[in-house]
């Protein structure tokens, strides 16, 4: 968690805020660099989210992910038995 701030701290002047403002307006990518990453083929992309995920994304979020597909996996597979059997099992007499 982020440390609180004093409230008794100065606020920046207004020199260094239209500084910073203007830094970051540089950092903007331009529309020249959207048409060259937008020739990637999907299967690119998608590669590249993947291993993105597993570069940054930390243990425990991916076990909590992992958890989560199975619950889908099993959800489905309930689904799909009571689609085929019905919602109540025969007992024989």
């Amino acid at each position: 968690m982020a440390p609180k701030r004093n409230a008794r701290e100065p606020t920046p002047s207004s020199t260094t805020t239209t500084q910073a403002s203007a830094g970051s307006v540089s950092s903007i990518p331009s529309k020249a660099s959207y048409k060259s990453s937008s020739n990637q083929s999907p299967q690119k992309i998608a590669l590249g989210i993947w291993q993105n995920y597993l570069d940054t994304t930390p243990q425990r979020t991916k076990l909590i992910d992992v958890f989560m597909a199975f619950l889908v996996v099993v959800g489905v597979l309930q689904f799909v038995y009571c689609v085929i059997a019905g919602n109540y099992v025969c007992v024989p007499y």
